[in-house]
């Protein structure tokens, strides 16, 4: 009975951690005939596609020289005009769809990010700290010292943020002050 359960353990470990290493991987045609094969990783201000290759690692290639994309998986996509989409992505020449849950097209010029699929909510979240100080020496003598730190969010619809800064000011010649600010930001 142990040797049984043990094999199908083992089993079912492998198919995981093979499954685990398998991403979609695309189809990039460029406009001089070359092809090349691999996934999607960004692609940053309308400009250079990153593709993770299997033999060449990280190829960057201009946006403009692509005439055909396809077979990419899901992708998080991001217009100039701040409008996002999630699927897989396919350009034939200057036209772009994403056939995801609204199946959305537009021209390749329109593009601002893409960015692989980030379907964990882990994947998403984002903190961080900030300490800040500053040191004015004229007719007062002025020390300040900030604390800070962010929470935020972001998924294919939506990003929000929260932050708190507090602020103390030590001056020679005046009372202490102290500043406490919380922001919050929300964007769809």
């Amino acid at each position: 009975m142990f040797p049984t359960i043990l094999k199908r353990t083992l089993t079912a470990t492998a198919l995981l951690v093979v499954a685990a290493g398998t991403s979609a991987a695309a189809t990039v045609h460029l406009k001089d005939g070359s092809v090349i094969i691999g996934s999607i990783l960004e692609l940053n201000d309308g400009d250079d596609l990153v593709v993770d290759t299997e033999y060449m690692d990280e190829v960057v290639i201009e946006w403009g020289a692509i005439d055909r994309l396809s077979e990419t998986g899901a992708l998080d996509v991001e217009l100039y005009d701040g409008r996002r989409f999630s699927g897989p992505l396919v350009r034939d020449g200057a036209d772009v769809s994403v056939s995801g849950n609204t199946g959305q097209t537009f021209t390749a010029d329109e593009i601002y990010q893409i960015r692989e699929f980030r379907a964990d909510f882990w994947d998403g979240l984002s903190v961080d700290t900030n300490l800040g100080m500053n040191l004015v020496r004229g007719n007062n003598r002025v020390t300040q010292v900030s604390f800070g730190a962010g929470l935020g969010f972001e998924n294919q619809s939506y990003e929000t943020l929260l932050r708190g800064t507090s602020i103390l000011n030590e001056q020679e010649n005046a009372g202490d002050t102290r500043r406490t600010t919380l922001s919050g930001s929300y964007a769809h």
